[in-house]
């Protein structure tokens, strides 16, 4: 090897060390791609009250039962009133006729302003538990979302 060559080694390497370092700090620090969001509404409660309404609600506030609310499909629910008084108010579950019909003082707290009996269900075994009462105020307060896949996906939930 010629003398030039000897001192240009170093070099070289210290040039390539410098490159190779300039690369990844330009990825590391580069922007995340974005993704465009699509908004569609999902409530992660609304599986729950699902199955909460047709376990305990369903049997008899149905489609097939004229004189009482039907509470068999989320459209019917949110579209129900009685004399005027919508049934659930998405956002105010105090307003919501639903919330004052289950709800009741179930952990017995003195200073409750819960009945100390729920007017519905009329048996006692159906009455909501407080988790159940905690997950229907819950989802009345987020604005009381169906369960509902983008438009791009296929696959319906089971529960549908």
């Amino acid at each position: 090897m010629s003398k030039h060559a000897t001192r240009l080694m170093p070099f070289g390497r210290g040039l390539i060390v410098a490159a190779l370092v300039a690369l990844t700090a330009t990825h590391a620090f580069a922007a995340p791609p974005t993704v465009a969001e699509r908004p569609h509404p999902y409530d992660p409660d609304w599986p729950e009250i699902y199955i909460l309404l047709n376990n305990k609600c369903v049997k008899c506030h149905n489609a097939r039962d004229e004189e009482r609310t039907d509470l068999s499909s989320y459209e019917a629910m949110i579209a129900a009133d009685m004399d005027g008084e919508r049934v659930v108010v998405p956002g105010q579950p105090d307003k919501s006729l639903l919330w004052e019909y289950v709800a009741w003082n179930a952990l017995a707290q003195a200073n409750s302003d819960l009945p100390d009996e729920p007017q519905m269900p009329e048996d006692r075994h159906e009455w909501l538990t407080n988790g159940q009462m905690e997950t229907l105020h819950r989802w009345i307060s987020n604005g009381a979302l169906e369960y509902k896949l983008p438009n791009t996906c296929d696959v319906r939930p089971l529960m549908e």
